[in-house]
């Protein structure tokens, strides 16, 4: 089949490519003569090849992930590793390129929308996944951009996307594209049926080997509180589950045989308790989960989405920051409890949610409020059907926001 339009998802952040090929697998669904290339420009763009979408454009995976505001150490970590140099070989590449694409899709924050509108200079669509009302609004210059560059902005949360209306934005709410990501095969891990489900969520970069250890200190203080429950550690791509396994054995744990179910990494036992790792099931896994003990980001978020009450404590990495904790509390409300980096507190929250029926229900509610419904990822496509592969010519669509 021919290809009749060529656009180019432009992400910056790990959380962000895997939104953009949700929703470019959406496109291509409803558009088949469009191509789609990705061009990732934090890490190294495993997840649209994981998902079938050719990755264009220059790669460097940095220090930090890509987390390079939350602390004044991360950029320079980043700096001292090439950042400049990568940015500026990424700049020339997609003036390079710029004649290749007929649409732009950028996700992320501002810094893909400006690399596209000055660089690219074609109608784009903007994803605008890092800022939300609920935690801090858009500034001023941030506004700006988007009625200069994009066509359409989709925010994160409605209450966002008002705002955005308010500042001049062409922008809307069309769903969580994270929601999306979530599918299920009702694998259950072979987990005995009468324990209630824990699930351990250490992060998807580097520092996920620090949360994990921090993560089974609670699991300790769970285990001399409670008998019911039964321990999911999910290991994200890009992370060795083998090194997971060796903190476990350190505090333990012993392997035993892993079962049927292809997404069990590993599983251990102490006793009576049963630890499983699980890699690439992670809605299965927050399905047979009841409650989230979590240092991460888009997948704590995804868990209370799902109605699960999330506890969670500052890190030690760069990423679950005492102040990206605040600001996930202030995202999630009561969908989340915050406690002090301690083992003991931790677990005594755990306790207390799951003794409490009234509290957990308001808190799976505040989840699901917050969060939003699925859906978000074909109505975005829909949307970029309309706006960047329409029978006009490209020249066209211009470039301000309009009405």
């Amino acid at each position: 089949m021919p290809v009749e339009r060529t656009l180019l998802f432009l992400s910056n952040g790990h959380g962000e490519d895997l939104i953009a090929a949700m929703i470019a697998s959406r496109l291509v669904e409803i558009e088949p003569k469009v191509r789609v290339e990705a061009y990732p420009l934090v890490g190294e763009g495993g997840t649209y090849r994981r998902m079938g979408f050719p990755v264009t454009g220059v790669q460097r995976a940095m220090p930090t992930g890509g987390f390079i505001l939350k602390r004044p150490a991360n950029l320079w970590k980043d700096l001292r590793a090439g950042l400049l140099s990568l940015t500026r070989s990424q700049i020339a590449d997609l003036k390079r390129q710029r004649d290749r694409f007929d649409g732009v899709v950028a996700v992320g924050d501002v810094y893909p929308l400006l690399l596209a509108g000055r660089y690219l200079k074609k109608p784009t669509v903007f994803v605008a996944t890092a800022k939300s009302e609920y935690i801090r609004g858009h500034y001023r210059a941030e506004y700006a951009l988007m009625r200069t560059y994009a066509v359409k902005v989709f925010a994160r949360d409605a209450r966002t996307a008002e705002a955005m209306v308010r500042a001049g934005v062409n922008a809307a709410y069309a769903g969580n594209v994270m929601m999306d990501a979530l599918p299920g095969t009702g694998d259950d891990f072979g987990l005995p049926p009468g324990k209630r489900g824990v699930a351990l969520l250490p992060g998807s970069r580097q520092d996920a080997y620090g949360n994990a250890r921090d993560l089974l200190g609670v699991v300790d203080a769970l285990a001399a509180r409670r008998r019911d429950l039964v321990y999911l550690l999910s290991v994200a791509p890009g992370i060795e589950s083998q090194g997971l396994v060796q903190l476990a054995v350190e505090r333990g744990w012993q392997p035993a045989e892993p079962g049927r179910s292809e997404a069990v990494a590993a599983r251990l036992v102490r006793g009576e308790d049963e630890l499983v790792l699980v890699e690439g099931a992670f809605g299965d896994l927050l399905r047979r989960a009841e409650i989230v003990v979590g240092l991460a980001g888009t997948a704590n978020e995804q868990a209370a989405g799902m109605g699960r009450p999330v506890v969670a404590f500052p890190g030690t990495g760069t990423q679950y920051t005492r102040r990206f904790a605040q600001a996930q509390k202030r995202l999630l409300g009561d969908a989340l409890a915050l406690t002090a980096r301690d083992p003991e507190q931790a677990a005594a929250e755990v306790d207390r949610i799951l003794s409490d029926p009234e509290r957990y229900a308001r808190m799976a509610e505040a989840g699901h409020e917050r969060m939003g419904e699925p859906g978000g990822a074909l109505r975005i496509a829909q949307e970029i059907s309309r706006l960047l592969c329409p029978a006009a010519s490209p020249a066209s669509l211009g470039h301000s926001s309009g009405t």
